[in-house]
């Protein structure tokens, strides 16, 4: 499974959104962390759909600082740990697999941890 996160610094212009939609599309990624939005929840509900991901969470801006995103495809199950303005932990069970690995996003700075159920957590 390919993920992707991404510090996209604003997704309010059209240029932008268009930007993201392409490099999603060529890097055909399954999983995308987005950090630093700077919009609303229903805005990047759209972003998201717009990139062809029907899943995810999206944590609102601040006004013009934060906001994160974590999107992903369909053949992938993400059960929600917790969250917080600059954070998102899920737990990520791909289809046709027995194993479960945690992912942990931390905005700002990208602290991906993926650890197997059966492993280390």
């Amino acid at each position: 499974m390919k993920s992707i996160s991404w510090n996209v610094r604003g997704l309010g212009s059209l240029q932008t959104t268009r930007r993201l939609q392409y490099f999603l599309k060529q890097q055909n990624s399954h999983m995308v962390f987005l950090m630093e939005t700077k919009i609303d929840k229903q805005r990047m509900e759209r972003v998201r759909k717009s990139c062809g991901f029907l899943n995810g969470i999206e944590i609102e801006a601040e006004g013009s600082r934060g906001g994160l995103c974590l999107a992903w495809k369909e053949d992938i199950n993400v059960t929600l740990r917790s969250f917080s303005k600059n954070r998102i932990d899920v737990m990520v069970k791909e289809e046709n697999s027995y194993e479960e690995w945690r992912f942990t996003e931390i905005g700002g700075r990208s602290q991906s941890t993926m650890a197997s159920k059966r492993g280390f957590q």
